[in-house]
């Protein structure tokens, strides 16, 4: 639900649980969007959890760059035109370029994923922070972190604590101070490169 920290600025906290889930077109998983910014119908960030239930392709996203970061689950391997990536819950996030084709390889049981996606409209940084990580600067724009287990997260100077699979999101004017203080989550940083229309 919408509310403001101590400076005013609009914060936003998502719970997965209460996102619904869209099957697939090919059948091999499941979605749940849990923000697509700055709209619905023309986003510039895509963040959401899929499942993914057996080996198969991934949809293509041309010009879209995508982080993978699995929740749960053994892992799984993307072969790549050029390359396979391997994640497991352990791994940091996993980047790769939406316009490759991409073929995922369940290790062992189906797996559940957090990902990214974004345009090149934004400067997008996305990375994993573990308990009493040092503070990472974070520039003007969108700033989102998903609890991978109970987190605690300092975000300027406002706390926020996150359950696992809850996502908070904000936007900022000015460059903010972000880190990891208790727990562990994914962050993401994105700055429009282009005038957002309102």
């Amino acid at each position: 639900m919408p509310w403001k920290n101590a400076d005013q600025t609009p914060v936003t906290i998502i719970k997965r649980d209460a996102v619904d889930a869209v099957a697939w077109k090919n059948g091999g998983g499941l979605t749940q969007a849990l923000l697509a910014w700055p709209s619905p119908n023309d986003w510039q960030l895509r963040l959401s959890v899929a499942t993914i239930t057996k080996d198969g392709a991934f949809s293509e996203f041309p010009g879209v760059t995508r982080w993978f970061t699995v929740l749960g689950g053994a892992g799984v391997a993307l072969a790549l035109p050029n390359q396979t990536l391997t994640a497991d819950p352990e791994s940091e996030p996993v980047m790769f370029n939406g316009t490759d084709a991409c073929h995922a390889h369940l290790l062992d049981q189906p797996v559940s994923a957090f990902n990214v996606m974004a345009t090149p409209a934004l400067k997008t940084t996305v990375g994993r922070f573990k308990a009493q990580t040092q503070p990472i600067r974070a520039a003007a724009g969108l700033i989102a972190v998903f609890g991978l287990t109970p987190s605690k997260n300092l975000i300027g100077t406002t706390q926020i604590a996150l359950q696992p699979h809850e996502l908070f999101w904000c936007v900022v004017p000015t460059a903010t101070d972000i880190s990891g203080l208790d727990g562990q989550s994914i962050w993401v940083n994105a700055t429009p490169l282009v005038p957002v229309a309102k």
